[in-house]
């Protein structure tokens, strides 16, 4: 979900063993342990932003991002809630790191490559290895939004789960009044495909949501 220039040299080491070829990280049956361990640089106007997964020390800067953005979230992400505390951040991280171990869903972190905080996430979730589809989700904080930082991002997630993850589409499920997340969406090239009637609850009311995919013809 999106909510709407580092001057300093990149720390080398934050880099660890990113593949300089993009093929490689799109290849198929791709060893997902080997992601827990990478950052992809993304190709923003914007100097040293990347994605990657989750670890344990991002707790801090995920909160930040959060509480930063409370307000815009809580009106779309049915996870966000008001007192949103340092112990939620904690608490996602790990379940995302497990999440991952187990094939359930992926969360990658948006991060500022200089400063090493999270500026936001993308998830793919809901995996049905069965046939080969999952959800698609993103958000930014507020003060790093309407950069084109959340599209590059969503853009580069879609390339591994539709590659690397060996899936065949990708879901984006947005509420109907979300117009920035939709515009995410159709700059990564995903296709509309309906208006779904009563399809989310938030804040206990109910929202008819638009449905967008990817397939891999939409991000060659």
């Amino acid at each position: 979900m999106e909510l709407h220039a580092a001057q300093h040299p990149i720390d080398l080491r934050l880099l660890e063993v990113f593949p300089t070829n993009q093929s490689l990280w799109c290849q198929p049956n791709l060893d997902k342990t080997f992601l827990t361990s990478s950052v992809m640089p993304l190709n923003t106007p914007l100097d040293s932003i990347g994605v990657r997964a989750f670890r344990p020390e991002d707790a801090g800067s995920l909160f930040s991002a959060t509480r930063e953005t409370i307000d815009l979230l809580c009106a779309w992400m049915t996870w966000c809630k008001p007192d949103y505390l340092i112990q939620d951040a904690r608490a996602f991280v790990a379940q995302a790191m497990d999440d991952w171990k187990n094939d359930l869903s992926y969360s990658f972190a948006v991060v500022d490559l200089v400063k090493n905080e999270v500026l936001g996430s993308v998830g793919i979730s809901q995996v049905s290895r069965r046939h080969q589809t999952a959800n698609l989700g993103y958000w930014m904080r507020s003060s790093r939004s309407g950069l084109g930082i959340t599209s590059e991002a969503v853009k580069m997630v879609a390339q591994f789960g539709l590659g690397g993850f060996n899936l065949r589409r990708l879901e984006i499920v947005i509420p109907e009044g979300n117009m920035a997340s939709q515009g995410v969406a159709v700059n990564c090239g995903a296709k509309f495909e309906g208006l779904l009637r009563d399809k989310l609850i938030l804040n206990g009311q109910s929202h008819a949501a638009l449905m967008y995919s990817l397939v891999a013809a939409d991000v060659d």
